[in-house]
């Protein structure tokens, strides 16, 4: 494996969960405190309208989750996916604070999920972690995200080359 190609899978999977959202938000659109050297507690607010990942892949096989919850349209996508394999499911939510209150509507599942914020460096280039008190998707509860809309962007441009890249443009 080359050094490139695990951003450029990194990035692909953060476009996918975009594109899975963005897709969402046309069909659907109506008109706690840590510990630790990185362990600042962020405004929960930033747990919206970004991507969140559980791991960068190091091989075409490997699964990577993600979650990402827009706060305009009040849907959230829970992800587990591989450059072979794709699973998704959206749930709308209502939020207060640092708690949401999530409804599956394909399998009428509800759950009530904590969670917090924080900056953290254990993933670069990821500077923020998101902490849930309990996946209800059965996933991880710990994610990596981009404090920095910018840094974000940039990933999901990289991603779109990627993308036109293996599909032969």
């Amino acid at each position: 494996m080359n050094a490139t190609s695990s951003p450029r899978r990194l990035a692909l999977w953060a476009a996918l969960a975009l594109a899975t959202v963005g897709a969402w938000r046309l069909v659907t659109s109506p008109g706690s405190g840590a510990s630790g050297p990185d362990a600042a507690a962020a405004d929960p607010s930033l747990l919206f309208d970004r991507v969140w990942l559980d791991a960068q892949p190091d091989k075409p096989t490997d699964y990577v989750q993600a979650f990402y919850a827009s706060q305009s349209a009040e849907t959230s996508v829970f992800q587990k996916a591989s450059s072979f394999d794709f699973h998704f499911e959206l749930a709308t939510f209502r939020s207060s604070g640092t708690k949401l209150s999530l409804f599956f509507p394909q399998t009428g599942k509800t759950a009530e999920v904590s969670f917090s914020v924080r900056a953290c460096s254990d993933m670069p280039p990821f500077d923020l972690c998101l902490e849930l008190s309990n996946n209800p998707w059965g996933g991880p509860r710990r994610y990596h995200g981009m404090k920095e809309q910018e840094d974000e962007s940039a990933t999901v441009r990289k991603a779109s080359k990627a993308l036109r890249a293996v599909a032969g443009e």
